[in-house]
């Protein structure tokens, strides 16, 4: 089954729901699973760079999450 018909069936609360990666809601694992293909810009990406403190893995973390977080009619 593809992803995009496992997620169209899910319900708010299940979005919401904690996934097997610490700290990431299923919303955020799709938004990451989603987002792969599409590199963030330079700005995004040095931006999320300060705010993890320089750590490369929390700075693709926060971009995944900002990106679960913005208003997009294809995701919940």
């Amino acid at each position: 089954m593809p992803i995009d018909d496992m997620l169209e069936g899910l319900s708010p609360d299940q979005w919401e729901q904690p996934s097997l990666c610490a700290r990431w809601r299923v919303r955020d694992v799709a938004a990451h699973v989603a987002m792969t293909p599409t590199a963030p810009t330079v700005p995004v990406l040095a931006a999320a760079l300060v705010r993890a403190g320089g750590n490369l893995r929390m700075a693709g973390a926060l971009i995944a999450i900002d990106h679960a977080r913005a208003p997009n009619r294809d995701h919940r």
